[in-house]
């Protein structure tokens, strides 16, 4: 157990002794990645995170989702069903405005008001995202990090009691009570914060603390609490550690595993301010990591063949623009790297079976995630399955189905074994994404990190993935970077960075083409 519970609140629990599958798991954890869990308890509105790492123990933290308006009395906090609202009402007119190709709106509807409504669209998604970060995170977003600050040196053992006694004393207003041995955990998650954290955050993580002591029977008064002075001691002894805390040794690049329950994985968490840049996949559930831990065999990432590689470019015939930006791109890779694939034509369900069992990549350019082409339980009985790349609309949404979980062709991929799978929470622009996609395949290396095509040259319009339009992409010279890393990268390519770059997500672990892997390696 913990010296001092995090509270109100936070439950520690180590690895139970029975289960050696559960020690067995922490210890294949590479050492720099997180498994963050997250649910919500619809009943009291409440955020329910927990994360393992190989070397500290479980945590799992409950969270209001309201907390910060309900401490001031106010009734308008930021509750699941008004997120969700919102978010569903952006969806729909995104829905709307993206089944309409801004080359041939109708005269009732410009191109400028096109464009107009997207842009609107894109700056009230990415708000939204802010808010879910700083309302229902607040000062918890150091759960998201792979904590650099592991030694417990002095530096740090004296900020951990400077903040001990700066509880202590405020509480010993009401009660005598002895200066606590605060948290580690807690601890590295306020020092996650930077050398100037925000204030918010900070007066979050005190009240935090203060409900620590409630909670345990201590009488705090919370109408007597100078907090603004709390905030500044707290503040200044954060950016105390940070001037004379000693360099850390030199890491590997940190990844996050998202484990989301049905409620909330329809929200792009790899998009939220303190994560949009990082190396970050989901999956549906903590088992799927357990066997794709087994595929890594102690690497850093899975690798995958860049010249073991199988494409279907517009099937239906009708993504013309597409088909014309990609095709030059995988006609010179198919020469060069042996890759294969079809283009403006539809494969049949066996041949998309075989690549998938017998390719490391696969590739979809088309309407949706391919379901036309292969049904879901062939997908699943597969007994090998391809990295894969599904870059149609809504390829990667789970559909909600009440009581059950939810489904979709993502979780077949998930069942089958792929080691990793790109693909759309919603429904998305050609344009926009294939500059993601462009992007993408440059910073991943794929096809030797030549890149596509100029993407600045190309027209600025926009369609929906299944009623046509026009691409673009561009860049050079590949990174060697893993795909969860290149599509972090990738999402500012997007003209509407949030609207189109926040809907591809990767389910699964990272991956790193072999040739990169290798040289990474030496």
């Amino acid at each position: 157990m913990t010296a001092f519970p995090l509270a109100h609140a936070c439950v520690r629990k180590n690895v139970p002794d029975g289960p050696k599958i559960q020690e067995s798991f922490l210890e294949s954890l590479p050492e720099n990645w997180a498994v963050v869990s997250i649910s919500a308890d619809l009943s009291s509105d409440v955020l329910l995170l927990s994360r393992l790492t190989r070397s500290g123990s479980p945590v799992v933290v409950r969270l209001p989702m309201a907390r910060v308006t309900d401490r001031e009395g106010e009734s308008d906090g930021l509750t699941y069903s008004k997120v969700m609202d919102e978010f569903q009402s952006i969806l729909s007119a995104n829905d709307r405005t993206a089944g309409v190709a801004a080359s041939s709106a109708a005269a009732s509807y410009s191109k400028a008001d096109w464009w107009a409504e997207r842009t609107r669209l894109d700056e009230q998604l990415e708000v939204l995202l802010e808010q879910i970060e700083s309302s229902w995170l607040g000062g918890f977003r150091g759960f998201f990090t792979v904590d650099p600050h592991t030694s417990q040196n002095e530096v740090f053992e004296e900020f951990r009691e400077k903040i001990g006694k700066l509880i202590a004393r405020t509480v010993s207003a009401k009660v005598k009570v002895k200066a606590p041995t605060l948290d580690v955990d807690l601890c590295r998650m306020i020092l996650q914060l930077g050398p100037d954290p925000n204030p918010t955050d900070i007066e979050d993580l005190l009240y935090y603390m203060m409900d620590a002591y409630q909670f345990a029977g201590c009488p705090v008064g919370y109408d007597e609490l100078n907090i603004d002075s709390m905030e500044g001691s707290l503040s200044d002894a954060v950016r105390d550690y940070h001037l004379r805390a000693p360099e850390g040794s030199d890491q590997a690049p940190e990844h996050i595993v998202l484990i989301l329950d049905k409620y909330v994985n329809g929200i792009p968490w790899e998009s939220l301010p303190c994560l949009r840049h990082r190396s970050v996949s989901r999956l549906p559930a903590l088992a799927f990591l357990e066997t794709r831990l087994l595929q890594l065999q102690q690497q850093q990432a899975a690798t995958a063949d860049p010249s073991s590689l199988f494409y279907v470019l517009n099937p239906e015939k009708d993504l013309v623009n597409t088909e014309s930006q990609f095709k030059g791109f995988l006609s010179r890779s198919l020469s060069r790297d042996g890759w294969e694939g079809i283009v403006g034509a539809a494969p049949t369900e066996v041949q998309i079976e075989k690549e998938l069992a017998s390719k490391d990549i696969y590739m979809y350019f088309g309407h949706g995630g391919g379901e036309q082409y292969v049904r879901s339980h062939k997908i699943r009985k597969l007994e090998k399955c391809a990295v894969s790349l599904l870059m149609g609309c809504s390829s990667g949404r789970l559909k909600p189905a009440g009581e059950y979980d939810p489904s979709g062709i993502a979780l077949s991929y998930m069942i089958a074994g792929c080691p990793a799978l790109v693909a759309n929470l919603w429904d998305v622009t050609d344009r926009d994404i294939d500059r993601f996609s462009a992007e993408l395949f440059r910073v991943w290396g794929l096809g030797g990190g030549a890149g596509v095509g100029d993407q600045r040259a190309r027209g600025r319009g926009g369609s929906n993935r299944g009623n046509g339009g026009s691409s673009s992409g561009g860049g050079n010279g590949g990174l060697g970077s893993t795909l969860c890393e290149a599509v972090a990268a990738s999402r500012d390519r997007c003209r509407m960075k949030y609207l189109v770059g926040a809907a591809p997500v990767v389910y699964g672990v990272p991956v790193r083409l072999a040739a990169r892997a290798a040289a990474v390696a030496s």
